[in-house]
């Protein structure tokens, strides 16, 4: 059965035009609670892991050109954020093995950029390194703790048996969870243990408030909890989901906007003013909505720059001859598709900037072949698929 493809472009559009509408009403199917297990120092964990990726970028960035005061005092705000985080980390739990892996994996990558920076002036590295190492003495010292701890033994451990040579390693590396364990973790005492899985160097526990301990023998107590969730929690998910769904389909049309053409950006930019008055229908307290109004708010900004970029709007390119084509590798019969300026470019690390740029995009036939980047100074470079 042949499908009118105009139509069904048509019936798609409506749908996502009055999705928001739609999907702002309040939900009145039915929502079944769902189990999802809670990790109390998951976000920070994300967080220092993202700050990590940033220091690098930034030290890259330090290292490859002149260190400008800006870029100094971005790297030393990176610095304390990631401190910060890491300090928050170990305020939920410093017993937790991943925060101490996550604050291990910080000081390494900072004793590297320490000595990789060594020459820039102003930069607080010794100052926040000396401050995780002090965080680092403050895990060790409570897993000490605990390893040495001999108070009494939580309630249901007497139900597990183990054959003599697992119960002598469970003793002797203290995998045993104790009442202590509980009270560091700031879970009540009055809980029981209603299930054990031994593993050689850790044990995981399951206790009646349907939280999980994972007690290792470095002393590391690792705590989750099962929360089920409410029918508020699944219907503000159901929302975001909802949100997320319209956002992603409005930047997927979007993208087939040329960014090299004013009339082609003046499309785009109303396209997201659009969305985004769409979404000013969900409530900003129930739902993550602020979060895509920041995104479209920032794509619109880009484009506006993009707009106002002359070199990039206009229609003059940078020429290259046949035989230059030649030494890039390019074959002979092959077409160009597709050409556009962009602005100034970075060189290869710690090499020079080469200026305004034009990209010839070839084809033999439909098949894309090369991409070629001529600079206004005469250097060229090519890449192939």
């Amino acid at each position: 059965m042949k499908i009118n493809k105009k139509l069904l472009q048509v019936l798609f559009a409506c749908t996502i035009i009055i999705m928001p509408v739609l999907t702002s009403t309040k939900t009145t199917s039915v929502i079944y609670a769902a189990d999802v297990v809670i990790d109390p120092v998951d976000k920070p964990l994300q967080k220092m892991d993202k700050l990590r990726n940033d220091l690098d970028d930034n030290c890259l960035g330090l290292s490859s050109s002149k260190a400008s005061t800006k870029k100094k005092q971005k790297y030393n705000k990176l610095l304390k954020s990631f401190y910060d985080t890491a300090a928050e980390a170990c305020d939920i739990s410093d017993l937790n093995s991943q925060v101490k892996a996550a604050i291990n994996d910080g000081i390494n990558q900072l004793s590297i950029e320490k000595d990789s920076l060594k020459k820039i002036k102003g930069l607080k590295i010794s100052e926040y390194l000396t401050a995780l190492e002090k965080l680092k003495q403050r895990i060790d010292m409570a897993q000490k703790a605990v390893r040495e701890d001999n108070s009494k033994y939580v309630t249901g451990t007497e139900n597990f048996v183990y054959d003599k040579e697992r119960a002598k390693n469970i003793s002797d590396k203290n995998l045993y969870l104790r009442v202590n364990d509980l009270k560091k973790l700031n879970i009540p005492e009055d809980v029981y243990i209603t299930e054990e899985s031994y593993n050689f160097n850790e044990v995981h526990y399951t206790l009646s408030n349907r939280q999980k301990i994972t007690k290792k023998a470095d002393g590391s107590l690792d705590l989750t909890t099962v929360h089920t969730e409410t029918a508020k929690e699944l219907e503000k998910k159901e929302l975001d989901n909802q949100i997320k769904q319209y956002y992603n389909a409005t930047v997927k049309k979007g993208k087939k906007y040329s960014t090299y053409n004013k009339k082609s950006i003046n499309k785009a930019i109303k396209l997201y003013q659009e969305a985004d008055e769409h979404l000013a229908g969900f409530d900003t307290k129930t739902t993550d909505v602020k979060k895509y109004h920041k995104l479209l708010k920032n794509k619109i900004k880009e484009l506006k720059n993009y707009k106002a970029d002359s070199w990039r709007m206009s229609k003059k390119r940078i020429k290259i001859s046949q035989k230059t084509l030649r030494e890039l590798g390019v074959p002979k019969n092959a077409k160009i598709k597709r050409s556009y300026n962009v602005g100034e470019l970075a060189g290869p690390v710690g090499g020079p900037n080469y200026g305004h740029c034009t990209y010839y995009d070839f084809y033999k036939g439909k098949k894309y072949v090369a991409t070629v980047m001529v600079f206004a100074d005469g250097h060229s470079f090519s890449m192939f698929p």
